[in-house]
């Protein structure tokens, strides 16, 4: 171990976690915009059950079903050939890598166990028990009831990632007490995802490129950043199916749901029983993702209250090009309720004419009234025109919502994912990063920790102040080159935040 691939860390807050695995037929299904594959002639992005892994608080005194699942999707063949197409390999030499390292791979936990029982904060020993009995745990003075609800953490992963990829960061806010389900988008944006038909059949999604695609006589192709905007909009059908879903077992549908689960290799879902009424559906339900599920996270936050209940969002190192710009503050025919979209086309990020659509028929409007928390890497705010993108988003929340844009120092775009901290410590040097992985990790769960406990401005992180110069992301002599070739980095310690924008709009 540690030569060739790392295991995954245990979770370090004071609930032990477990996971569920789950995938349901949706209950339209449906596809989205025009694009056929060439393959099949079949609708690129077509939406029949939406999959999901739940990491959520469990009963430290009851087993599960013994079980841990995987860190890669089986059958494992399968999945390498996926990655090798995806990164361009011969699927021989990503076959015999993943046998090798990825067999053995697993999550630090164990599936299927009962949901755990909210604890107050003086009942948390630190060794992370409680020492109230799991059936009834006493909050602020009250038998577990309605505040014996754990709040809901929806997370999207970014472009070649897949429901397990940011493992860690979902097992970690898990084993603060959230319920977090890490959704698996079947838009053509992971190397590869299985869909399981009720018939025991199965339909391979495999990463799109435009070379993959056609269009139907009477349709015009769309560039690649027109198609991002339809894989939005299934991102956000798909967002909509998981909180249905979730919505099933808080109303106590938990074992239909179990029945109706096509994923039962670690588990039959016998504790999914247990949960009704145990969700917060309404009061503080968060929308989180990585890169490409940044960007899906701040279109979820557009469309607003009257489609999805989201009072909060995290955006991790968020993919700016595919999302619509907002109008820049500076700019005279700026107005903090526009819904309009620029029509620009030049530059790294064309914009489409209309919003995405989001999902259930409507557009989705450019301003965010709720809470955002943006985390950078360095290496995406080192990139001046994509950092102004991001902080154009981030200034335009308003309705007095507290927002965050602020830079891991010493971070590249994968810091947020699983995959540095599998590596041995010796590469992640070589790919760009400065902060050693477990650094990282616990830096961007601190900061999510304090926006979602509500900390705000009196966190250790996100109380900082934004020193002169932070606003504009990179200072003078930070990024490019210098005289001799050197790559300039960001300035302040390796592992610590650089703040950009803190406080209420």
């Amino acid at each position: 171990m540690g030569l060739i691939v790392n295991s995954l860390p245990k979770y370090s807050g004071p609930y032990l976690v477990a996971t569920a695995d789950l995938e349901l037929a949706v209950a339209t299904p449906r596809s989205f915009g025009h694009a056929l594959l060439k393959s099949t002639k079949r609708p690129a992005l077509q939406l029949d059950t939406v999959l999901v892994t739940l990491f959520y608080p469990a009963d430290s005194t009851q087993r599960g079903s013994g079980k841990r699942q995987h860190w890669l999707q089986r059958p494992l063949g399968q999945t390498a050939e996926g990655y090798a197409r995806f990164l361009g390999q011969k699927p021989w030499l990503v076959k015999a890598l993943f046998w090798l390292v990825g067999a053995g791979m697993r999550l630090p936990v164990q599936a299927d166990r009962p949901l755990a029982s909210r604890k107050a904060e003086d009942e948390v020993t630190n060794e992370g028990r409680s020492t109230a009995s799991s059936h009834d745990t006493v909050v602020d003075g009250a038998l577990a009831g309605e505040k014996d609800r754990f709040p809901l953490v929806v997370f999207s992963h970014g472009l070649s990632g897949t429901r397990t990829t940011y493992s860690q960061w979902c097992g970690e806010i898990a084993s603060k007490g959230y319920i977090v389900a890490a959704i698996e988008h079947r838009d053509g944006s992971g190397p590869v995802s299985v869909v399981r038909s009720g018939d025991g059949k199965e339909r391979i999604v495999d990463y799109i490129r435009p070379e993959h695609l056609e269009w139907p006589s009477g349709h015009s192709p769309q560039s690649a950043m027109q198609f991002r905007s339809s894989q939005l909009s299934m991102r956000l059908a798909e967002i909509s199916s998981v909180l249905t879903l979730m919505q099933r077992l808080n109303d106590g549908d938990g074992a239909a749901v179990a029945k109706e689960n096509r994923r039962k290799e670690y588990g039959e879902g016998k504790s999914l029983e247990g949960w009704k009424g145990r969700i917060d559906m309404e009061k503080e339900v968060t929308m989180a993702g990585h890169s490409f599920g940044g960007a899906t996270t701040i279109q979820v936050l557009r469309a607003g209250a009257t489609q999805y209940p989201f009072k909060r969002g995290i955006a991790l190192d968020p993919w700016a090009d595919p999302i619509p710009p907002a109008p820049s503050p500076s700019s005279p025919s700026f107005s903090p309720l526009s819904a309009s979209v620029s029509t620009n086309t030049t530059g790294s990020n064309p914009a489409p004419t209309t919003s995405p659509s989001n999902g259930n028929g409507g557009k989705v409007p450019l301003d965010i009234n709720v809470p955002l928390l943006v985390i950078n890497s360095e290496a995406f705010t080192l990139w001046r025109q994509h950092y102004s993108l991001v902080r154009d988003i981030v200034k335009a929340v308003g309705g007095g919502a507290e927002r965050w844009l602020m830079t891991l120092v010493g971070s590249i775009h994968i810091s947020f994912s699983d995959l540095p901290l599998l590596l041995p410590s010796y590469l992640n040097p070589r790919a760009g990063s400065r902060v050693p992985a477990r650094l990282a990790t616990s830096r961007v769960v601190e900061a999510c920790g304090e926006f979602l406990s509500g900390q705000g401005t009196s966190g250790e992180i996100l109380g900082q102040r934004v020193k002169e110069g932070d606003e504009d992301g990179a200072r003078d002599g930070e990024g490019g080159k210098d005289a001799e070739g050197k790559k300039r980095v960001m300035q302040g310690e390796v592992g610590s935040m650089r703040m950009h924008i803190a406080g209420r709009a």
